[in-house]
């Protein structure tokens, strides 16, 4: 194959890519660079990615989808850059149907014709039905609210939807945001043992990341919340002594806000904080 040839997994991703997204994408008034696509609004930026995997060979090889959205009219960054993966919001399309899963396009051989008419079959039928309905419905951004706060698919509400709700001027949609990101940190998948500290260290940040945003609502931790966040916060300051390598390194720039976690539940972090930068 010459270098002014196109690989064949190229071709047949770049093919499927022109016949199924592009004139839904024109008829938006989408610009595209390589990859990407992306609409501009005073209110809203979306933008669509083709991702290619990373281990494609010349003739097989996957893809999939990446939709992604900013708000400015909520004080969001529009990003200067093209693509899904720089704005405030992404969902991968697969995580977008009614089974949310990982979903990728695959090519054994991507000179297949056969091959080539089933993966555009199928992203057409899953473009129709999941990814552009997605796409149309996050240019408003109390739409997009409405998703994360009530499809399964979207998981719990984390920082960027109580980020959004306090944009969108919601108490409403604020306490709703703040009590779901509660329920899952009481959740049985935040495991935060001693022995393992990489996932206790994750769980104390978390409630410091939530810190700003309760005061920022009029509330507080209290009751579970605040016994959990006590624990997570000590067993933290163990790890730290303990001198965990991957603990340290994951979380020392996360300091100040483990210190003002801290400072609120009276548990001393700092000398602790300080002997994990050594």
């Amino acid at each position: 194959m010459s270098k002014s040839e196109k690989a064949p997994i190229t071709d047949a991703v770049e093919q499927v890519v022109r016949s199924v997204l592009v004139p839904t994408l024109k008829e938006r008034g989408f610009r595209k660079q390589r990859h990407h696509w992306w609409g501009d609004t005073d209110a809203t930026h979306r933008a669509v990615t083709v991702q290619s995997s990373q281990y494609n060979s010349v003739a097989n090889g996957r893809f999939t989808i990446e939709i992604g959205v900013s708000y400015p009219c909520v004080g969001e960054d529009r990003p200067n850059k093209p693509g899904a993966l720089y704005c405030r919001h992404r969902e991968r399309i697969g995580f977008l149907l009614q089974e949310p899963h990982d979903l990728w396009w695959s090519y054994e051989d991507a000179r297949d014709p056969v091959e080539r008419l089933k993966n555009e079959d199928s992203l057409r039928e899953v473009w129709s039905t999941a990814g552009l309905p997605f796409l149309d419905r996050v240019e408003d951004p109390t739409e997009y609210m409405e998703y994360l706060l009530r499809e399964p698919a979207a998981g719990p509400p984390g920082i960027e939807a109580i980020e959004l709700a306090q944009g969108l001027g919601s108490q409403a949609y604020l306490d709703r945001a703040i009590d779901g990101y509660l329920t899952d940190l009481r959740s049985d998948h935040h495991v935060h043992t001693y022995q393992n500290p990489f996932s206790v260290g994750d769980l104390a940040v978390y409630y410091a990341e939530l810190l700003p945003h309760l005061h920022a609502a009029g509330r507080s931790l209290t009751g579970d919340d605040l016994e959990r966040a006590h624990e997570a916060v000590t067993e933290t300051v163990k790890a730290l002594e303990a001198g965990h390598q991957h603990y340290r390194y994951r979380h020392h720039n996360r300091a100040g806000l483990l210190n003002e976690l801290g400072d609120l539940l009276g548990i001393e972090t700092r000398p602790a904080l300080l002997t994990a930068s050594d």
